[in-house]
Formats: structure tokens, sequence, C-alpha cells
């Protein structure tokens, strides 16, 4: 049989998204509620609610973009969601990073997916410094910002020379003029 026509052939996209990973188990919240005016038998509805924090990973191959300089959009993108679809548009939710983990490296594989875990009350990331510390990650690939730089995994992650901001902003903007770098010396 002809190799050829046996095997797939597939490329891999500019932007590839993961699911939301929730950080927390789901214990069932329910909300009640009832619309108001003429009643009828939908008056009384139930919504399920799911009070957690999400991680997901984006991995961006900037080189497979028709202009790679569009990747600095995405990072802007990352830290300001402004709007996201479904029927909940009435209700004020805060779609920020808490914390942001970014890679800027040419390597082909992500490897900081799942790197958040629920550790007590707050948020750690045991599996990037196990990462870290194994030489799969070069610490200098790194750019970590938000509340999880004030925790002992950012202090460990300082330690290790990963570039530590307090500000997910911030962060941002230092992935940002990486990636400029990177465009220039290629």
């Amino acid at each position: 049989m002809d190799a050829k026509k046996s095997s797939t052939i597939k490329r891999r996209g500019a932007l590839e998204v993961c699911r939301a990973v929730s950080l927390d188990p789901y214990w069932g919240d329910v909300a009640f509620g009832s619309k108001g005016g003429k009643k009828g038998n939908t008056s009384i509805h139930q919504t399920q609610m799911h009070l957690t924090a999400y991680q997901y990973t984006i991995a961006l191959t900037p080189d497979h973009l028709k202009q790679p300089d569009r990747a600095s959009l995405l990072l802007d993108a990352l830290v300001g969601v402004r709007h996201v679809g479904g029927n909940h548009s009435r209700f004020l939710f805060e779609f920020r990073p808490e914390s942001i983990i970014l890679r800027v490296t040419s390597d082909p594989s992500p490897w900081i997916m799942g790197s958040f875990k629920r550790v007590g009350e707050a948020v750690g990331c045991p599996e990037l410094e196990w990462l870290i510390r194994a030489g799969d990650i070069a610490a200098d690939e790194l750019i970590v910002g938000g509340k999880i730089t004030a925790t002992p995994y950012g202090e460990t992650l300082r330690e290790l020379g990963v570039q530590l901001y307090p500000g997910v902003k911030e962060a941002k903007e230092n992935a940002k003029q990486k990636l400029a770098k990177m465009e220039v010396s290629s």
C-alpha cells in the first residue's frame, strides 16, 4: 500500500486553544430564581453554578502567521477579555487572569499545560517547578505574572531564574518585547 495514501498529513494551527479546566471539583451549586410579571409554568428556574478558578492553555506559533507581529494582539486580548458569549451577558463577571504563565520559545510543545494546581486555598505550580528543575523548560523562556508571584511558589520560581511580575499586564508587556526581539533576530 502506498504510504502517502494511507498517512495523514496534518498541520498545526497558528493558534491552538485547550479547554478550560477547573481547579476545583463541582459540588452541585444551584441558584434558584423566578421571572417577574405574569407567572406561568416556567416562572421558577434554577441555574447550576461552578464557583471556581479555571486554567487554560493557548499556544501561538507566530511563524505560522502571515503577519507575525500580530502575536502581540493576542497577548493584549488575553489580559483584556471584554465579553464572553452565552446567555450570561446580564451578569458582571471579571474574566481577567489572576495569574499567567507565558513561555516565549521556539519549542513546538508548550510544556506548561496544567501548570496551576489548587494548594489549600491558594494556587500553586508544582508541575512547572518540576519541569524547570528537570531541564525540560528553560527558566529564561518563562514569564510569570499575577498573584502566584507573591506565594512560596513565586519565590521558588524567582530562585530558579524565572522572570516574575506582580501584574499580569506587566508580564504581558515583557512577553511582547521578547516576541519582538525574536522577530528581529530571525
